[in-house]
């Protein structure tokens, strides 16, 4: 008897112990900040772009406000996916987050197409002013990109776009003519390319070095930052800047993942978005002026336009507003010119 009681008591005390270091281990678990959730969040650009490192600051600050409970992690240089097949994997929840223009997303939510009309912004400021605005965060948290299966989080300055190409200087629309112009998979892109004259060819983005270098296409459009980024001025050396179109990029949750976060958490990943958008335009400030000097200095012919010349192509593609889509867009065009 008194043999089975030193067994009962011992084994409670074994068992006391082991709960103890249970629970000390568990205690050293939250303390280190185990993640609660590890999620994918892609971009198509380098880890050292300015958006990246915005990526990585949001990532960061949403780490450290969820004590460890929620890890981003980024995943660049679209090794997950074009933006388009991005964008469809957040539809159905196979990716939680992805930062893409909103050149592709206005083929799923095509509203978004209005905020890329060409010529639309007086300025930088305007531009700001828009997107940070009613109409442009009002777009982007709208019950449209709900239904269609995600949620914008915040937008990130992806420069103003230029026409670049392998033939010739372009200072007028004339220049344009019998060009074959690279767009995104975009119908407004492609209506503006034909409003000037030249030819539009979508093709992916990852495809426009070779095409440039094999003739299959004569130039193309993009920000300055990129252009010198993917190298393509080393095949397509004469740089316009008209500033034609600019299309932000946005950060998306996928709605079947903020569904199942937290208030509170969800929160915190909005907040931290908006202050990475602050520290990426600063970011995207100074890189495009240093991609800009490095240009002229290898040599690429950069043509600015004066404002004469820039209202040749204004004029070219005033007929946009009318035509695009039955004129749907008029009413919100007029609202964004307003905006002070």
């Amino acid at each position: 008897m008194k043999r089975n009681l030193k067994i009962m008591i011992s084994m409670v005390l074994i068992l006391c112990v082991g709960m103890s270091i249970f629970a000390g281990g568990a205690q050293e678990g939250a303390a280190a900040g185990k993640p609660e959730y590890t999620f994918k969040c892609s971009t198509n650009h380098a880890e050292g772009f300015s958006t990246s490192r915005a990526l990585k600051y949001w990532s960061d600050k949403v780490f450290e406000r969820t004590n460890g409970r929620i890890k981003i992690d980024i995943f660049y240089d679209a090794v997950l996916g074009d933006e388009k097949s991005i964008i469809e994997q957040l539809q159905y929840g196979g990716i939680e987050f992805g930062r893409v223009n909103i050149s592709p997303l206005a083929e799923f939510v095509d509203g978004f197409n209005a905020l890329m009309m060409p010529y639309v912004y007086r300025d930088d400021q305007h531009f700001w002013n828009v997107m940070g605005g009613d109409i442009g965060l009002g777009m982007l948290r709208g019950s449209d990109m709900v239904k269609t299966g995600f949620y914008g989080l915040t937008f990130y300055d992806g420069g103003t776009r230029n026409f670049y190409n392998s033939k010739r200087e372009i200072r007028t629309p004339k220049d344009m003519v019998g060009l074959n112009i690279r767009v995104q998979e975009s119908n407004l892109m492609i209506g503006m390319v034909r409003a000037l004259g030249a030819n539009a060819t979508a093709m992916p983005y990852g495809d426009v070095y070779s095409g440039l270098q094999t003739g299959t296409i004569d130039g193309a459009e993009n920000s300055v930052v990129q252009y010198l980024e993917v190298s393509h001025y080393e095949v397509a050396p004469f740089l316009t800047i008209d500033n034609h179109t600019r299309a932000a990029d946005c950060l998306l949750i996928s709605q079947q993942v903020r569904e199942k976060l937290s208030a509170e958490d969800m929160k915190i990943i909005e907040e931290a978005a908006i202050e990475s958008w602050d520290y990426q335009k600063k970011l995207w400030a100074e890189s495009d002026a240093v991609a800009l000097q490095t240009l002229k200095d290898a040599g690429v012919k950069v043509t600015t336009l004066s404002d004469a010349e820039v209202k040749q192509f204004m004029d070219a593609c005033a007929p946009l507003a009318d035509t695009y889509n039955g004129g749907r867009y008029k009413q919100l065009i007029a609202q964004i010119a307003a905006v002070k």
